[in-house]
């Protein structure tokens, strides 16, 4: 009777609420040398209700079941809850949202928990709290790590927008997280710049720092970025009770329109990993977009040289449906020199009423297997209406 009851009072929330939604739905087979066959289904379903007593309530659901199968043996299929929560419009761009939800800072971007965002031209913020979602996504609370935190996006002059967060979780381990963020976009003498600081108040250190610029000189494209970090793995992860170094990165890159939609593109890399070892790579290719690019990338560090060559091709067809392939050649040398090869040609269609599908074949070719066949068979179906 009760089940009953709750299903009339779900149905009369939903009557005449407008709906979205979508089904995606993988398959990847997969054969190698070592006459090992893997088979992998992916299935995902996003449901999006609103307009509920008005337009005052919202709801959006998404899970995921995916199974894997190894020669004849077939693991257990798992039932994975992505994100799903229920949203109030309370005031004129003010919400509350309780579920399973997202978090863009700390170790991972999902919790279990209640959050209060305002949004209007100038400026927005959000304060959120709750418990850490299972790392498996699975359909339980995880009550035993707790997360607490609040941004807010502004505009502190024109052409430029910034966030400032703070974060705070508490975790079964002594590992705890407690940092701010800072991050500003913002358009000065025609360059495009950016800058990303994370700063860790536990440990008193920088988390991340980004610094970028760029700028389009009519026929050349120029970008400059920097990049200070130390991972940091969430709890539990087979990288977590390690001592990962610092890394430091300084990109470059000038693209030359040549003619029309052709250019030349270079790039370089630069890893600092201590004040004796550092990694460089470069790049060069051609491109005419978006149908063919070409090119090859070199570089050297970690006791290791390497060489990589590739083509890409792309093909579209009155955005009905689109060709792509490309294949690549790769060598490298630790103690001595190995090669691998691959491909991959692909079909994708366009949504033709609003079902999508696509099609794609790879080969992987190394010193472990004479061949590694990789398929993938994807369908993906949307669909909107009222109740």
């Amino acid at each position: 009777m009760r089940k009953l009851f709750f299903i009339f009072m779900i149905a009369g929330f939903l009557y005449s609420a407008s709906f979205t939604g979508s089904l995606d739905f993988r398959y990847y087979p997969r054969a190698t040398s070592d006459t090992t066959v893997f088979h992998s289904y992916f299935h995902r379903t996003n449901l999006g209700f609103s307009q509920i007593f008005g337009d005052r309530l919202s709801l959006f659901i998404s899970f995921y079941v995916p199974s894997t199968q190894n020669g004849e043996n077939l693991r257990e299929t798992e039932f994975r809850f992505f994100y799903g929560y229920t949203e109030f419009n309370l005031l004129n761009g003010l919400f509350f949202r309780a579920g399973r939800q997202f978090t863009t800072f700390g170790f991972g971007n999902i919790y279990d928990g209640l959050s209060v965002y305002y949004k209007n031209h100038k400026f927005n913020f959000e304060i959120y709290g709750g418990f850490k979602s299972p790392y498996d996504q699975s359909f339980e609370i995880q009550d035993s790590s707790y997360v607490l935190g609040a941004k807010f996006f502004l505009r502190p002059f024109k052409n430029s927008r910034g966030v400032i967060s703070y974060h705070r979780e508490w975790m079964k381990s002594e590992r705890d997280f407690e940092g701010i963020y800072f991050s500003n976009y913002f358009n000065l003498m025609g360059f495009h710049n950016h800058i990303k600081l994370c700063y860790d108040l536990i440990s008193q250190n920088i988390h991340r720092l980004c610094v970028g610029t760029a700028r389009n000189f009519e026929r050349i494209f120029f970008s400059i970025n920097f990049l200070d970090y130390k991972p940091v793995f969430s709890e539990g992860f087979l990288l977590s009770d390690f001592e990962i170094e610092r890394k430091r990165f300084l990109t470059a890159g000038i693209d030359i329109n040549l003619w029309r939609n052709l250019w030349f593109e270079t790039g370089a890399s630069f890893n600092f990993i201590s004040d004796t070892s550092s990694a460089k790579e470069y790049s060069l290719g051609i491109s005419l977009k978006p149908w063919i690019s070409a090119g090859l990338r070199f570089g050297n560090g970690y006791q290791l040289d390497e060489n990589f060559y590739y083509v890409s091709l792309n093909i579209p067809f009155k955005n009905i449906l689109t060709l792509y392939g490309s294949t690549s050649y790769h060598t490298y040398e630790v103690y001595e020199t190995e090669e691998a090869f691959s491909w991959r040609v692909g079909l994708k269609t366009g949504y033709f009423k609003n079902l999508r599908g696509q099609f794609e074949i790879q080969e992987f070719v190394n010193e472990e297997y004479n061949y590694d066949y990789r398929f993938l068979f994807s369908l993906t179906y949307k669909f909107r209406g009222r109740l």
